[in-house]
């Protein structure tokens, strides 16, 4: 949907709800035109040693680390991804548009040789600008994978909330 329709709020809401109440979790992150494979699944990362020398050890990205945290509960847990159009989605998420739809079957990720899967109760929510280039036809792998639901903007609730408020809409909504 268009800026200001609600995305963010329903997503956050639809995590809320399928965790219900149980011990899973729900995390946010915003997407950004910058993240990489790296920052998302894993990579390798500069540290310095003591010593002053450095060195590059693999280190899990942040969905990795989510499922990891999600591995160790028992209930749902959905990690909510803000703004979506905002990355090469196909490059940033890598071999886990295999994982997504195939969980259960555990692959290697591109560096390293141990099997990685998406566990059973890890869930996805994205949200995604519809005025977003290429959005339009987003990509056919992801078509695939996710469901996608329109959000617009409700004139009726958006006057029906500010009755209560005061707050006079009719030059906003012009």
């Amino acid at each position: 949907g268009p800026p200001g329709a609600g995305k963010s709020y329903l997503a956050g809401e639809l995590a809320r709800h399928l965790v219900g109440g149980g011990d899973g979790l729900v995390r946010v992150l915003s997407m950004h035109p910058s993240w990489t494979y790296e920052d998302f699944v894993q990579g390798y990362r500069p540290e310095r040693r003591a010593d002053g020398s450095v060195y590059y050890p693999l280190e899990h990205g942040r969905f990795v680390k989510f499922c990891d945290e999600a591995r160790a509960r028992d209930g749902r847990s959905v990690l909510v991804l803000e703004e979506l159009h905002r990355v090469d989605a196909p490059r940033v998420f890598g071999e886990l548009l295999h994982l997504l739809e195939h969980r259960g079957d555990p692959i290697s990720l591109a560096v390293g040789e141990v099997p990685f899967d998406i566990p059973a109760n890890v869930r996805i929510v994205a949200t995604a600008s519809s005025l977003a280039d290429g959005l339009a036809l987003p990509d056919a792998v992801l078509r695939r994978r996710f469901a996608f639901l329109p959000v617009a903007p409700s004139r009726a609730l958006l006057r029906r909330y500010h009755d209560k408020t005061g707050f006079r809409v009719d030059g906003l909504l012009a």
